[in-house]
């Protein structure tokens, strides 16, 4: 069906002005028609092909928390999969099934009829809040774009108007949410902006940290003189693989901005004439931390001077939360030094067991204090200290966490025997011949 579907199909009763009852059952079967065609022309566009659609969706009524972008696989059969760049009742990045249909109600509605744990979210209550994110899974279907590769839809509860977008060239759905997820996180620091118009500041921005029913909030406030006042405009949006879309079309002082694209380089969002810089400081990512160190360390807890060096690799344990500390356990060691990512840019290496013996004996990564004092806990570690990223050098230090009365030093392998027990089954020399490691410094090798 190639052409734009218009439904302007109600007629007020008024209009019916025939006392004959023949008329009025022929007029009546036309409306009832129109719908009709109307409803399997909507069935044919999102359900050919493929049937993959992206939609910017605006769950609370005014478009006041922001967007977030969904992918839905519409099935002539009436299955439906949708999945989203944020988390649901459904992990990120998780297809959820269930159906769809399109159903007459003042005019085709597109309803996601049974239970979708990805779109259902946003509308079911939240705690003791019964509107919850007040999302809708109903939606007016308004008209198409003339190619139709966009369907213009608005909630049937909260009145929002979304598009659906039939996938782009060039990358498929899942894609999208992934690329579009990952740019969310890794600009989730940037808070604070400068705000240019042609070239010249003229205000600030300030995007939102707020969270609201677990959702963090997509908004930005500018702040900004026209016509002699200052002048406050709040502008909601969607992440996209490339930056976010405005939920609506803005203009400042006759520039108009509908979307804007993130240069990571110069921590810009940007459109023609329209920038905001960041100027918050940009934290380490977990991937920053991720290749090959110079460590250097002191054999001795009572001499911090770093005598001893030895190349290791921080490689990838769990995406975005831990990583092996490679380099420093011999190869017949079972087991893997585990250092945790801190959000916002830190590390943490604490103590843990290292292995079990086939006899029951433990190995540990032992926390050690500058008092010649050991424990077997997991509590007590180091944290990240004094990062330098100056002139493209990546080094840094570890010092003692505070969780131990004791300021530690560092750490020790070394062997137990089983409960009750519980003796100094004796030291064991990682790679180097060296059981001890205190004064843990990093530098990675470029």
């Amino acid at each position: 069906m190639k052409k734009i579907l218009y439904l302007l199909l109600s007629v007020p009763l008024f209009a019916i002005v025939s006392c004959d009852r023949e008329e009025e059952d022929i007029f009546n079967a036309s409306t009832e028609a129109r719908m009709a065609e109307a409803i399997a022309g909507f069935k044919s566009i999102l359900s050919e092909g493929t049937g993959e659609w992206l939609v910017n969706y605006y769950p609370e009524a005014n478009h006041a928390i922001g967007g977030y972008a969904l992918y839905c696989k519409f099935a002539p059969d009436g299955s439906v999969q949708v999945a989203s760049e944020v988390e649901t009742n459904a992990e990120a990045l998780e297809l959820a099934s269930s159906t769809w249909e399109i159903v007459s109600y003042q005019g085709a509605v597109l309803s996601f009829d049974t239970y979708n744990p990805v779109m259902h979210y946003f509308s079911e209550p939240y705690q003791n809040d019964v509107t919850g994110r007040g999302g809708d899974y109903e939606f007016v279907l308004m008209r198409t774009a003339q190619a139709q590769d966009s369907v213009y839809v608005k909630g049937v509860k909260g009145g929002n108007r979304m598009v659906f977008q039939k996938i782009p060239g060039g990358i498929s759905g899942m894609d999208y949410l992934a690329q579009t997820a990952q740019l969310a996180n890794d600009i989730s620091y940037a808070r604070n902006f400068r705000f240019m118009l042609n070239g010249a500041e003229i205000g600030t921005a300030t995007f939102s940290t707020a969270t609201s029913n677990s959702l963090r909030n997509r908004s930005f406030t500018l702040n900004y003189p026209a016509g002699g006042k200052d002048t406050t405009l709040t502008l909601y949006y969607t992440f996209t693989p490339t930056g976010i879309d405005l939920y609506e079309a803005a203009t400042v002082n006759d520039v108009t901005v509908k979307s804007l694209t993130w240069n990571d380089a110069e921590k810009t969002f940007s459109s023609a004439g329209f920038v905001l810089l960041n100027t918050d400081e940009k934290p380490v990512l977990y991937e920053d931390f991720l290749g090959k160190y110079t460590m250097s360390y002191s054999t001795d807890y009572d001499d911090p001077e770093l005598t001893e060096s030895l190349e290791v690799e921080l490689v990838q344990d769990i995406p975005g939360s831990t990583y092996f500390l490679k380099g420093i356990l011999t190869e017949e060691t079972v087991g893997n030094i585990v250092v945790e990512y801190e959000p916002g840019g830190g590390l943490s290496l604490r103590g843990q067991i290292l292995s079990t013996y086939d006899n029951g004996d433990l190995l540990w990564w032992l926390p050690f204090s500058q008092g010649n004092t050991v424990s077997r806990t997991t509590t007590y570690g180091l944290t990240l200290s004094g990062l330098d990223r100056t002139d493209g050098q990546f080094k840094f230090s570890m010092v003692d966490n505070g969780a131990w009365a004791s300021v530690m030093a560092g750490f020790i392998i070394r062997r137990y025997t089983p409960a009750p027990d519980n003796a100094n089954a004796g030291n064991i020399n990682g790679i180097d011949g060296q059981p001890r490691y205190y004064y843990l410094t990093f530098e990675k090798i470029r």
